[in-house]
This record gives C-alpha cells, structure tokens and sequence, in this order.
C-alpha cells in the first residue's frame, strides 16, 4: 500500500511487514519474527473468507501511525489443499480453522514512525474473538470492531494511539449474529460518526456523537414499495 500522505509504501514479505520510505529508498522491517506460524500484517483465514477483511495492517492519515496484527495459527489444523490445472495437480500446505476447532489468535499493535516504537493494544484476555474491522479516524483514534466468536456480539472500541487507553463506544447484539458492515464514517473533525445497524429489524443509517450518545436515525424504512 501507499500510505495515505504519500510518504511510504508499505508491504508483507516472508511473513512480515515492511515499510519503504519513498524519499530515500530506505527500507525499515516493522516486525522480524514471522515465519512458520507467525505472521504480521496478514488476515487470518476467517478474516478474508468470511469477513471480507484482507488486510492486517492499516496506516494513520498522517503517516504517524501503522496499526497491525500478529496472528498466530500455531493451534490450527494443517492440511493440504489441492490446486487443479491444465499442468496438473499441486498440494498446498494450509492451516484451515475447522468448525468447533481453534481459530488464529489474533493480536493487535501500533507503531510509530516517528519514535520508532511498537505497542501492543490489548484487546482482553479472551483471545478466542474476531477481529473484524480496524480504521483509523482523522485525528488518528484507532477504531476497532471486535466480534465475539459466537459473533452475536460486535463491540465498537475507540483507542487512543498515544496513551493506549481504549473505550467500547456501542456495542450490537442479537440473538442469531450481529452482520458485519464496512459502513463506519467519520466527520471531518472526527467529532461525529455515522455506523449502519440491523437492530430495528431493517439496515439503517445512525448519527452518533464521539462519545457514543446517538444523535438520531439517518435513514427511515421505505414501506410502500410497488
């Protein structure tokens, strides 16, 4: 990825992530202990078949900040997988999350690319969870959507990237399984956003205030439909 001011471009290689500063051509190793069953920056399995999330890292606006997982699939089944092509057949060690097996522990970090430091943001002692969205706002609050695995809950939590403290602004529930959106947008000043839900029973639109007081419904139900 280039990174949003244009100061980077940033990338994955042997299980690790790497950044590239575009003015100098010097490349820094944001992490450098992937391999095996350790990976940064990656989407787990679930993740990119299920959740539509492909990425697992993601940078600030202002280039200050990268924010990125380290997944861990040391507990999942190995199998292989079988590639069918005109040249014939090839077998691909994969480590699948098989239904009622463990899943990858997914672990979050930011770093900083001024102070050239990593910290870790500590998402519970559950580790069984989805991590299902994570973005970054304007003023560089780290939003992150954490889904528990029975994924009947779906917690929005705000962290400071400065101090590391953390907040769940709204939390969805149901009682068959909260729907993933990518629908969360942020105000300019980041002072307000705008999250979809399902809870009425229809998928609308809400206006919320950063601390999580909800402003008012945006959209209404169309019920007279020909």
């Amino acid at each position: 990825k280039v990174s949003p001011a244009g100061g980077f471009v940033s990338y994955v290689r042997e299980q690790n992530l790497y950044v590239c500063n575009l003015e100098s051509g010097a490349e820094e190793a944001i992490t450098t202990t992937g391999g095996d069953a350790i990976s940064y920056g990656m989407a787990d399995f679930a993740a990119q078949e299920e959740m539509y999330r492909n990425t697992g890292y993601w940078w600030s606006p202002d280039d200050r900040w990268i924010a990125f997982t380290r997944m861990d699939e040391s507990d999942v089944k190995l199998v292989n997988r079988y590639e069918i092509g005109a040249d014939g057949v090839t077998t691909v060690p994969q480590r699948y999350p098989f239904a009622g097996t463990p899943n990858a522990v997914v672990e979050l970090f930011v770093f900083d690319m001024q102070a050239g430091a990593t910290s870790e943001i500590g998402l519970g002692a559950d580790k069984d969870f989805y991590l299902a969205r994570v973005n970054f706002a304007p003023d560089n609050t780290l939003a992150v959507q954490k889904q528990t695995r029975d994924q009947k809950r779906l917690d929005l939590i705000f962290v400071n990237t400065w101090t590391r403290n953390q907040e769940v602004i709204l939390s969805e529930t149901s009682d068959t399984w909260v729907e993933l959106h990518s629908d969360l947008t942020f105000t300019s000043y980041a002072s307000q956003f705008i999250w979809s839900s399902e809870r009425s029973g229809f998928n609308h639109l809400y206006l919320y205030n950063r601390d999580g007081s909800l402003v008012r419904q945006l959209s209404a139900d169309i019920t007279n439909v020909s």
